[in-house]
């Protein structure tokens, strides 16, 4: 069993005139019963407190079940929301992705074409030259032997009447490009060499 120790501090004749308390240090009733009506209406004022409090916490509880629920449908449409964006940007990254294939494809392929054009042009040019220069030479060659058939004209000589006798010679002409920009034709009749079995 606990002994209650006595509280050392002094109550004073005026503490005893507030509180009613007599020479044993003890409340009267008519202070025990004026503090029993304080404590009762404060009791009571923590009941209301109380009472309203839970008004409002059941208010916030019922609100909050609608909030979630608003918070959950927003959520969701959100969600969905960013599905249907996320899937519109994947069907545009594909599209865009399949034309970039496809215009590499092509361009690929034109590459390939257009390599091939050059090459080709390559060798028409190669070949251009080598028929220019061929055309040029006929074209100095003929010059010569119009320019000696004239030149023979002039002296008198019939060139038909001699013509039957020109295969039984061998014909050489050479037509030189000099650096001065002329051209030097030369002509050699030579006489047939005969093979075997020729009459």
């Amino acid at each position: 069993m606990k002994v209650i120790k006595k509280s050392k501090t002094k109550v004073t004749e005026k503490l005893r005139k507030k509180y009613g308390a007599c020479e044993h240090d003890k409340v009267s009733y008519k202070e025990l019963n004026k503090g029993f009506s304080e404590l009762f209406i404060a009791h009571r004022r923590v009941c209301r407190d109380n009472d309203r409090k839970g008004k409002i916490l059941l208010i916030f509880t019922k609100e909050r079940k609608k909030w979630n629920t608003l918070y959950v449908a927003r959520l969701t449409k959100l969600k969905a929301n960013y599905e249907e964006s996320i899937k519109k940007w994947e069907t545009a990254l594909n599209a865009v992705t399949a034309e970039r294939d496809e215009a590499y494809s092509y361009n690929t392929e034109l590459l390939k074409k257009n390599k091939d054009c050059i090459k080709k042009n390559r060798d028409f040019v190669k070949t251009n030259k080598q028929l220019i220069k061929r055309c040029v030479e006929i074209t100095r060659a003929y010059n010569g032997i119009a320019e000696m058939g004239k030149f023979a004209e002039e002296l008198g000589i019939n060139i038909k009447e001699h013509q039957k006798q020109l295969p039984e010679h061998e014909f050489n002409q050479k037509h030189t490009l000099l650096e001065s920009g002329r051209v030097n034709h030369s002509y050699t009749f030579l006489p047939k060499i005969k093979k075997k079995g020729d009459k």
